[in-house]
């Protein structure tokens, strides 16, 4: 899936227990060193520390037996459970047999810096278990497998090309951009998209300003500034609909009448699939193929995620400064001729 730099990325796991670690007994004396733990490793990602563990039956589990730790500078967790907490958490049927599974949901907040290519932002699942159970039934503590599984994040991002009079005009360094999201009505902070002149279809629709840089103080977070070259970009954005809003321009040229829109729509794809093997007495569970489809927002460099506009201004003209030449000269004529009004009035 796709989302934007501070989004809350919602996470769910599901866990299959295999039969026989609910049935075996550990050894005597070495129940704790009974293995099954989950593990989550994040890239460029931060665990919120929302981390709750639900039954099969969908209820939260808040029972003994369940040991949460959340890990730096992974930002991610391990959840380590007992047998009798896997027990429960699993539950027994009518007759008896158990369940199979249960599930950890948390969320994890996408970090600035996530990664914009093909490769995305992956999350990754690790479980631990004990693997061996003797011919007396009784599980071996002192061997584990491990399987994993995981997630990708993708994000994009805006590229501006600031030009004079024409596409290949000359570049206009120092234009200030509020960017603005579509977001869905009742969203904190969202406006309607008439007070923001944006018109059409869009202009009842609601919209949120993108935080451009979150350590500035000064009131300019939200800015997106061309350089000198006249390019800015926007990072961190999911696919969406975009406009943005220009506050000042280069001298001598006119702001923009209106917004510009801009849509993020960026395919991406990946999927593998996996097989599983004995290597001895251990259970391999490894990627057997991967697949991409095309993913990139520009046709010149399709392996990153982003959308390229062009943005043109046109030169104008300035009115006169208050109180500058300009205006003393105006004044001045104007009181000449009310003069010799009066003038005209008094020799009648």
């Amino acid at each position: 899936s796709d989302y934007s730099v501070g989004d809350n990325v919602p996470y769910k796991v599901t866990v299959k227990v295999p039969e026989v670690l609910l049935t075996a007994t550990p050894k005597e004396g070495e129940e704790e060193n009974f293995v099954f733990e989950v593990t989550d490793t994040p890239e460029n990602l931060k665990n919120n520390k929302d981390v709750k563990v639900y039954t099969s039956a969908g209820e939260e589990y808040k029972g003994a037996g369940v040991d949460i730790s959340y890990t730096t500078p992974e930002n991610g967790f391990t959840a380590k459970f007992t047998q009798a907490a896997l027990r429960a958490l699993v539950g027994t049927n009518a007759d008896g047999s158990y369940n199979d599974t249960f599930t950890i949901t948390y969320t994890a907040k996408l970090l600035k810096g996530a990664d914009m290519t093909v490769n995305g932002n992956k999350n990754t699942i690790n479980l631990k278990y004990s693997n061996k159970i003797d011919a007396d039934g009784k599980i071996n503590p002192g061997t584990s497998s491990e399987i994993e599984d995981g997630a990708v994040v993708y994000t994009f991002s805006i590229h501006v090309d600031k030009r004079g009079e024409k596409k290949d005009g000359d570049p206009l360094p120092g234009v200030k951009f509020n960017v603005y999201k579509k977001v869905a009505e009742g969203t904190k902070g969202a406006v309607q998209g008439s007070t923001i002149g944006i018109t059409g279809a869009d202009a009842g629709e609601y919209f949120v300003k993108v935080v451009i840089d979150g350590t500035k103080t000064d009131g300019t977070k939200y800015d997106l500034v061309t350089g000198p070259d006249g390019k800015a970009q926007v990072d961190g954005l999911a696919n969406g609909t975009y406009y943005l809003v220009e506050t000042a321009t280069v001298n001598g040229y006119n702001l923009l009448s209106g917004p510009v829109k801009v849509t993020i729509q960026v395919s991406y794809f990946k999927s593998w699939t996996v097989k599983n093997e004995y290597v001895g007495d251990t259970l391999v569970h490894q990627k057997e193929t991967e697949y991409e489809e095309y993913f990139g927002g520009s046709e010149d460099d399709p392996k990153n995620g982003y959308t390229l506009t062009t943005i043109i201004n046109r030169k104008g003209f300035n009115l006169p400064t208050t109180g500058g030449f300009g205006t003393l000269l105006f004044s001045g004529i104007g009181v000449l001729l009310v003069v010799a009004g009066v003038g005209v009035l008094l020799s009648l």
